[in-house]
């Protein structure tokens, strides 16, 4: 369906609710808060900036992806991920990080 202009996160939108109605028409029930429920993150930055550099997930050589169906980018640990997080949520302190 088409609505005139938009972005992408106007069409994740609408793919989302799409979804959500689909979901509810065909199984009779509005599953979508057990399906895909709320979470809270908050908005306080990390007190203290992660020193680390940055995390690179790992990838296959080239010549195993040729004949695979296998992912060609790996996905951070956990752990990565939220060191990740931390890293990033305080790039404004990256002048005093650099400083130490």
């Amino acid at each position: 369906m088409i609505t005139g202009a938009s972005n992408v996160s106007h069409a994740m939108g609408a793919g989302k609710l799409a979804a959500r109605h689909i979901d509810e028409r065909l199984t009779g029930a509005d599953r979508w808060q057990q399906l895909f429920p709320d979470f809270d993150l908050g908005r306080a930055a990390p007190t203290e900036p992660s020193l680390s550099r940055r995390h690179v997930a790992s990838s296959l050589p080239a010549a195993q992806r040729i004949h695979s169906q296998d992912e060609v980018v790996g996905a951070l640990s956990a752990a990565e991920a939220l060191e990740e997080c931390r890293r990033c949520l305080r790039c404004d302190l990256r002048v005093m990080a650099d400083q130490h």
